[in-house]
């Protein structure tokens, strides 16, 4: 979460929950893949959509904590759509 909140939040929303032009990165099919994840945030695929490379700022393993905490809050969600 720490990692989400210093380098993602700003764009992509507290707690992962996006508004208006960037993904919602709870519903994102990248979370499910580590490897993807790690092409987005680490390798730049996405610079073309304006998702910038964090190569100068975070490792492999942190885009991996940053893709377990984007898991967690999209389980957290789900289960509470469930309980309604």
């Amino acid at each position: 979460g720490d990692l989400y909140a210093r380098y993602c939040s700003v764009c992509h929303g507290d707690a992962a929950v996006a508004g208006g032009l960037v993904p919602d990165l709870r519903h994102s099919s990248a979370i499910g893949y580590a490897d993807t994840l790690k092409a987005v945030v680490i390798d730049g695929a996405l610079k073309h959509n304006g998702m910038v490379s964090f190569v100068s700022a975070m490792k492999p393993a942190d885009a991996e904590a940053i893709r377990q905490y984007l898991i967690k809050r999209a389980n957290e969600d789900k289960a509470l759509e469930a309980s309604d």
